[in-house]
């Protein structure tokens, strides 16, 4: 518009002018405040430091730079280091907090639940294996969580047959509703990863944070609800597939 009109305009208050540096980039504050989905507020705060490096030249620091800065600083060290040394604790309790619920879960449902890790911390572990699902009156297929590797990383939902009347080729039927990546003859099972729960044990918070979280029936964190409703759709597409066959 011209001068003169955006002139009139402001004079009747029916114009703003708005700037990156100070309006636009601490609206984004209320944004995520009031945001309830945590990847929306993720976004948001990514696109705020991203305003604020473009205009105002900011220099954003990551979480880890963050938290690196912390550590530095004299009188911060020996907290951390108390920190730290806990963490496992830490792990170790959610970890027994979710077995324990599970296997509530199967007593009050009459599934079987068989725990297969104490705990889950520390390097070193002589097994892959966290826990297995199936019926209480058969040993036919099992849903199992196991690590690819010994490192707590790569967490796995593997569907195996447990006894001679499943073979490879009912998995195989099977996974055309389940769609699990990684079909493997060798020994008649199916996996895929258990996302977003696939990440190293070690660093990365997810799974904990779901462990923390319960839901609003029936007192089960995230973690143990996700596993359970895995199961129960892995069950109904077995069930039907022994129903037809």
């Amino acid at each position: 518009i011209s001068e003169e009109k955006f002139s009139t305009l402001l004079e009747e208050g029916k114009v703003s002018v708005l700037s990156y540096q100070e309006d636009v980039i601490s609206l984004f504050d209320a944004f995520i405040q009031v945001c309830m989905a945590e990847n929306v507020q993720a976004f948001l705060k990514e696109f705020q430091n991203y305003l604020k490096q473009q205009y105002r030249g900011e220099k954003v620091m990551d979480e880890n730079g963050i938290i690196r800065q912390f550590i530095s600083k004299d009188e911060n060290l020996a907290l951390a280091m108390g920190v730290a040394n806990q963490i496992d604790a830490a792990k170790d309790m959610l970890w027994n907090k979710t077995a324990n619920q599970l296997r509530q879960w199967a007593q009050d449902n009459h599934f079987c639940v068989k725990i297969k890790a104490e705990k889950c911390s520390g390097y070193g572990a002589n097994w892959t294996a966290l826990l297995t699902i199936s019926e209480v009156d058969t040993s036919d297929w099992q849903l199992l969580l196991e690590f690819a590797g010994r490192n707590f990383s790569g967490l796995l939902l593997v569907l195996e047959s447990t006894g001679s009347s499943v073979d490879f080729s009912l998995l195989e039927k099977a996974n055309g509703s389940l769609q699990y990546k990684h079909p493997h003859e060798g020994n008649i099972n199916i996996h895929t990863p258990f996302a977003p729960y696939d990440g190293d044990w070690n660093s990365d918070s997810r799974p904990w944070d779901a462990m923390m979280t319960e839901s609003e029936e029936g007192g089960l964190n995230r973690f143990s609800t996700s596993i359970i409703e895995e199961y129960k759709r892995v069950k109904n597409v077995m069930d039907s597939i022994s129903e037809k066959n």
